[in-house]
C-alpha cells in the first residue's frame, strides 16, 4: 500500500505522540537510577511547549495546525502536548502514587505561573525597546491573555481532577477489560473536559464544535496506547497482592484530602507512640535531660542494636545476704529504697544510664543510650561519689539505731563493692514483643562484673581495669593505685586493675 500524502502527515502526528509517550515510559524506567526528576523536567517542557506554540491560534494565518484523519487540522499545542501531560499524570498515579501525583500537578501549576510571569517580563521588554530598535507590540511571540492564563489553569486543574476520577472509577468497575480501556476513557473524558472548563471561565457558549472530538479520540489512543503496556509491564513484576494494592483505590483517592488528613493523624499517632515509647523506656534509668535528647533527636539511638564503646558500672552491697537474713523483708525493702535512691541520683547526676537492677546489685552504663565522650571518667566519679553516699547512709543509721542490728550478726558497717570497665557492647532493645528492654551486652560487661567480685580478694571498696584507666587523664582529684594482674573468670588474659582513692576534691 502507498501512502498518499493525505496519510503521511495524520501518521506523523500520531507517530510523534506515541513515541514521545514512550519516552515518558522510558524516564520512568529509570527512575531507580535517576529518580523521578527527568520524567518531571520532560513534562515540563510539554507543558511550556503546549503554550509556546499555542501562541498564534488567535490568527488563522498563524496557527501551529497539524492534520488527523477524518477531521479537519487542528492545533499542535493541544493535539499534541496536551494527551501527554494527562497520561504521565495515569503513569505517576498508578505507580508512584496518590501524594507523587499530588507533586507533579502542584509542580505543573508552579511552573504554569512561572511562565506567564516571564510571558509579562517579555512583553515588557518587547513595549520598551532600546533606542533605535522596533516596537514589537502585536506580535504572536508576545501574545498572552491573562484572562485566558486563568482559564488555562482551571482547566489543568479540572482535567487532573477527571482523568484520576474516571480512570480509577473505571477501572473498578471494569475489572476484566485490558487497563487500555479505563485509561484510553480517561484521557478523552479529560481533553473534553479541558475544552468545557475552559470555554465555561472565559464566558463563552461551550459548543461541541470546539470539542474536536475526532482529533482528541487519535491523539489519547495513540498517549495512552504505550503508557498501558508500559502499566501492565511494570504490574506484572509485583506479586498478586501488591498488585491489588496499586490498583485497587477509592475513586477520588487523588482528591480525599480528608483522607490525606486521616494519614497525617496517624503519622502524628505513630510518632506520639514512639515519643511514649521512647520515654516509657528511658525516663526510669536516665536523666531527663537525655530522655529529652532523645525525643528531640531520636536518630541519635538505635533501638534495634548497634556496637558502642561505654564504660560498664557494677555494684553491689557487700554481706548483703546475711544482712537481708537478720531483718525482716519490710525492713529490707526500706533499706534498698533508701540506698537506691541515693545512689541512682549519683548514677543519673553523671548522664549514666541503669540498665539492671538486681537484688542488691545495680550494672549502670555510661556512653549508651547516647555518646558521651568521657564516659569512663563520669564512670569512675560516679563509683566515688557512691562511697560518699553510703558514708551518708551509715551516718544516718547510726543516728536512727538501724547499724545495731546489723552489728548483732557480725557486719560492723554497710559497706559497697564497685567494678568499673570500659570496652564495645551491643546495645539496644532485647526480647520478644511481649516482654522488651533496652539492654547491653558484650563481654565488656561480664569483665565489669568479674572485677567488681576483685574487691572482695583485694580488700578493696572500687576497682578500675586498666582499659578504662587509659581513658583518664591525670588529676588531682583521683589518685590511682595499681593492684597488679588478675585471673577472672571467663577470660584467659588476666585483667590489670587500679583503685581509686578518694580526695576531697573527688566529689565534685
Amino acid at each position: 500500500m502507498i501512502l498518499t500524502a493525505e496519510w503521511i502527515a495524520p501518521l506523523t502526528l500520531l507517530g510523534e505522540i506515541a513515541l514521545l509517550s514512550t519516552v515518558l515510559c522510558g524516564l520512568h524506567a529509570l527512575n531507580k537510577r535517576f529518580g523521578l526528576a527527568p520524567l518531571y523536567v520532560v513534562v515540563g517542557l510539554f507543558e511550556a511547549f503546549l503554550f509556546v506554540a499555542g501562541k498564534g491560534n488567535k490568527d488563522p494565518n498563524t496557527a501551529l495546525v497539524a492534520e488527523l484523519f477524518f477531521a479537519e487540522p487542528a492545533h499542535v499545542s493541544y493535539m499534541l502536548f496536551l494527551p501527554l501531560i494527562l497520561s504521565s499524570m495515569v503513569l505517576v498515579y498508578v505507580l508512584e502514587g496518590v501524594r507523587e501525583v499530588r507533586r507533579l500537578l502542584l509542580a505543573l501549576i508552579v511552573l504554569y505561573v512561572l511562565h506567564g510571569a516571564i510571558d509579562v517580563i517579555l512583553e515588557f521588554h518587547a513595549l520598551h525597546p532600546p533606542e533605535g530598535y522596533n516596537n514589537l507590540a502585536g506580535q504572536n511571540l508576545l501574545y498572552y491573555s491573562m484572562g485566558s492564563r486563568a482559564a488555562g489553569l482551571g482547566a489543568m486543574v479540572a482535567d487532573f481532577a477527571v482523568i484520576l476520577v474516571s480512570y480509577q472509577f473505571l477501572l473498578n468497575r471494569l475489572r476484566r477489560l485490558p487497563l487500555i480501556i479505563p485509561l484510553f476513557v480517561a484521557l478523552i473524558l479529560a481533553m473534553v473536559c479541558d475544552a468545557m472548563v475552559y470555554s465555561l471561565l472565559r464566558g463563552r457558549l461551550f459548543s461541541w464544535d470546539n470539542v474536536m472530538f475526532i482529533e482528541k479520540l487519535q491523539a489519547g489512543i495513540m498517549a495512552g496506547l504505550p503508557v498501558a503496556i508500559y502499566l501492565q509491564w511494570q504490574l506484572r513484576k509485583h506479586h498478586d497482592d501488591v498488585r491489588r494494592g496499586i490498583l485497587e483505590r477509592g475513586a477520588f483517592a487523588a482528591l480525599d484530602l480528608r483522607k490525606r488528613v486521616m494519614e497525617m493523624e496517624h503519622m502524628l499517632q505513630e510518632q506520639q507512640a514512639q515519643y511514649r515509647y521512647i520515654k516509657d523506656t528511658f525516663s526510669r534509668y536516665v536523666s531527663p535531660d537525655v530522655v529529652n535528647a532523645i525525643i528531640a533527636d531520636p536518630t541519635k539511638i538505635s533501638l534495634g542494636g548497634e556496637l558502642r564503646t561505654v564504660t560498664i558500672l557494677f555494684v553491689d552491697i557487700r554481706g548483703y545476704s546475711t544482712l537481708s537474713e537478720s531483718l525482716e523483708p519490710t525492713e529490707v525493702i526500706s533499706l534498698l529504697n533508701r540506698y537506691y535512691r541515693r545512689i541512682s541520683r549519683v548514677i543519673l547526676d553523671n548522664h549514666g544510664m541503669i540498665n539492671e537492677i538486681e537484688g542488691d546489685a545495680i550494672l549502670a552504663v555510661f556512653g549508651a543510650p547516647l555518646d558521651l565522650p568521657d564516659h569512663g571518667l563520669r564512670a569512675v566519679r560516679t563509683g566515688l561519689g557512691m562511697l560518699d553516699e553510703v558514708d551518708i547512709l551509715n551516718d544516718e543509721w547510726d543516728e536512727d539505731g538501724t547499724s545495731e542490728q546489723w552489728r548483732s550478726v557480725g557486719i560492723d558497717r554497710f559497706t559497697v563493692r564497685i567494678g568499673v570497665h570500659s570496652g564495645p557492647v551491643v546495645a539496644g532493645n532485647v526480647g520478644s514483643e511481649a516482654r522488651m528492654k533496652y539492654s547491653v551486652i558484650g563481654d565488656t560487661v561480664n569483665t565489669a562484673s568479674r572485677v567488681e567480685g576483685l574487691n572482695k580478694e583485694l580488700d578493696t571498696a572500687i576497682l578500675v581495669t586498666s582499659t578504662t584507666r587509659e581513658t583518664i587523664a591525670d588529676s588531682e582529684s583521683i589518685r590511682w593505685v595499681d593492684k597488679g594482674r588478675h585471673s577472672v573468670k571467663g577470660r584467659t588474659e588476666p585483667v590489670s586493675v587500679f583503685s581509686v582513692v578518694r580526695t576531697t576534691a573527688s566529689s565534685g
